[in-house]
């Protein structure tokens, strides 16, 4: 009986993987998404907005055989919550471009609206919940460890506020006041961190211009510009 239930989750693990492998494009077919919901960092309402409409906007950028992979993020840990490739069929005579050939229209379009609920659900059940106290620092941080060794190529998306804690993303002289943490806390690899693309980040240049002294003191590419 033991070695029953052993060989069935086996099993159950191995049917997982090809669920998740299936529409994935051969390599170079396709492109890799990697996104880091660190949406614990929000609590002003319109940053919410822009960060929810910045998110759909990402959505719409992928496309059938692309990875996606999806980390959420709390105050001290993550987890990966997605990870595999949008579903879709080829046009007929295009099957050689991807590593499963044989493709159901009905059943892919199906995979596909449920990949775009998981990744909605996965986004807003967090959105609503009252925000506690955080250290954007260790955010940042966070996101610099988890490529200081990662080899993987991808496009990188954040969805992170930006904003320290209690201060005003308008108020210069408190911004001021947390440069000397920033540039003592943050560790950030210059040869192996990835250009981020924020997503909601709170757009007042102050803030701005804050964190673009740090990235250039660091000499790591943030992109800060509305996505």
């Amino acid at each position: 009986m033991k070695k029953i239930l052993i060989l069935a989750l086996i099993l159950f693990g191995i049917s997982n993987t090809f669920a998740s492998e299936k529409y994935c494009a051969k390599e170079g077919g396709g492109k890799n998404y990697d996104l880091h919901l660190f949406t614990y960092t929000f609590s002003d309402e319109s940053q919410k907005k822009l960060m929810l409409r910045s998110l759909n906007e990402l959505k719409n950028k992928f496309h059938m055989g692309d990875r996606v992979r999806v980390f959420k993020h709390n105050a001290s840990s993550y987890n990966i919550a997605i990870d595999q490739c949008v579903p879709g069929c080829p046009e007929k005579g295009f099957f050689e471009g991807f590593l499963d050939s044989s493709c159901s229209v009905q059943v892919a379009n199906k995979d596909k609206i449920i990949f775009q609920q998981t990744f909605a659900k996965l986004i807003l059940e967090d959105i609503k919940k009252e925000t506690k106290e955080y250290d954007i620092f260790r955010s940042v941080q966070t996101l610099a460890d988890f490529y200081r060794s990662s080899s993987r190529k991808a496009e990188v998306y954040a969805a992170l506020s930006m904003v320290p804690f209690g201060v005003d993303p308008r108020d210069k002289d408190k911004l001021d006041s947390k440069f000397v943490i920033a540039d003592q806390q943050l560790q950030l690899p210059t040869s192996d961190f990835p250009p981020v693309i924020t997503i909601g980040a709170a757009p007042d240049k102050e803030l701005m211009d804050f964190w673009k002294e740090i990235f250039a003191r660091k000499k790591v590419k943030f992109s800060l510009e509305a996505f």
